[in-house]
């Protein structure tokens, strides 16, 4: 590559990288202010990432919402989940994004160079052009919003985000962990939990959520990354005629504070709730009602990249996925599953709207793995489902 065939962008710094065989670049945007990373080298599974960096102000998981809610429709890709269509139809090798605490990056990755370039297409129309300025629902569905699941049921809150940490705050171990950070940096962005606390979730107003996308998903306050065997001369100039040409430079104040040093020891007493008797196999909620369930065991703990994967599992196509799960089950509990002398496997059915909606019902797929792993009948004509209930 060479810099001087890149107009809009300033050489920042150039090294050879021995470690990966690779030449880097660091870049800056001349117009917009973002700055570019390129590793050229050998390697066909071409990468790209932008990442932003996204310190929340509270344990709303604004951050996280935000992150969500950008994949779900842009100006250029204005349908209802492009994710979902990207995993049926693209070639790639990896796709994703993720919420960390102090930052927000959308990665994927492909050997195929027109799917390669689809995929930066798609995502960078979705940082800088998502469809929540014209689509409040998007705020809703993926944050927070009031459910009611009949005319005398008690009004409740439901969401993707919502109910993913949820999740997340059941776990002792991981209420451990993160109130330890959060306690060891209060006066940073550390102190707050940016996937969002379910408590403090439903505060979040949907003028806050497009306030943060303003301030944050700009190209100043951005980091592109471009990593492989490309044109990276073709891929910077399609960038700055499409994209980061359209925006002025400007100052976004994201930097992290330091955490100021305790001037003295703190002891913190933090309650969390737990089982009256921590040998129970139910929770307080399972134990109100009758039950035919005599024993659950669980595959690993909920915690990254966990939840992440159950949730594209669930609810966005990646029905790949019950392969791997079922052979980390079989991993695991193959001499339980014998000791039980299991006759059939009965996966736990969807109501036919939500079969309709999502177009699969993953427990099904998962039963499917593990009943050809283990010989053992599916039976899916025994169990159904005759009441949408809340997720």
């Amino acid at each position: 590559m060479k810099i001087e065939n890149c107009p809009a962008y300033e050489l920042v710094k150039e090294e050879e990288i021995e470690d990966i065989h690779a030449r880097g670049y660091l870049l800056r945007h001349k117009k917009s202010g973002a700055r570019v990373l390129l590793m050229e080298n050998d390697d066909e599974n071409k990468v790209f990432n932008i990442a932003f960096r996204t310190p929340p102000a509270n344990s709303t998981g604004v951050a996280h919402i935000l992150e969500h809610s950008v994949l779900e429709g842009s100006r250029e890709f204005p349908l209802k989940d492009p994710f979902v269509e990207l995993v049926k139809g693209s070639l790639n090798t990896f796709l994703n994004a993720m919420t960390y605490p102090d930052r927000t990056m959308y990665p994927v990755a492909s050997c195929n160079d027109a799917d390669f370039k689809n995929l930066m297409h798609v995502y960078l129309d979705a940082v800088f052009y998502p469809n929540i300025y014209e689509r409040k629902e998007i705020f809703l569905q993926e944050g927070w919003n009031y459910q009611l699941e009949s005319e005398d049921a008690p009004l409740c809150y439901n969401g993707v985000v919502y109910n993913e940490m949820k999740g997340a705050f059941s776990s002792a171990d991981e209420v451990l962990e993160r109130e330890i950070f959060n306690s060891l940096f209060p006066d940073t962005p550390y102190g707050v939990e940016s996937g969002g606390d379910p408590s403090c979730i439903p505060d979040l107003t949907y003028e806050e959520f497009l306030d943060f996308h303003r301030k944050y998903y700009h190209p100043a306050n951005s980091y592109i990354y471009l990593y492989g065997n490309m044109d990276m001369e073709a891929y910077l100039a399609w960038m700055d005629e499409k994209y980061l040409n359209a925006f002025e430079k400007i100052t976004v104040e994201s930097e992290i504070p330091l955490q100021k040093p305790f001037e003295a020891p703190k002891e913190l007493r933090i309650p969390y709730p737990v089982l009256e008797d921590e040998t129970e196999e139910y929770c307080s909620d399972c134990r109100k009602r009758k039950s035919y369930i005599t024993q659950g065991k669980a595959l690993w703990l909920h915690r990254d990249p966990v939840p992440a994967a159950v949730y594209r599992f669930k609810y966005k196509n990646r029905r790949s996925y019950g392969k791997v799960f079922a052979r980390e089950m079989m991993e695991q509990y193959e001499k339980q599953i014998g000791r039980w002398r299991v006759r059939e496997i009965i996966p736990v059915p969807l109501h036919r709207s939500k079969r309709r909606e999502r177009g699969y019902n993953q427990a099904e797929i998962l039963a499917e793995e593990i009943g050809a792993l283990t010989g053992i009948p599916v039976r899916k004509d025994v169990l159904f489902r005759i009441r949408k209930t809340v997720p």
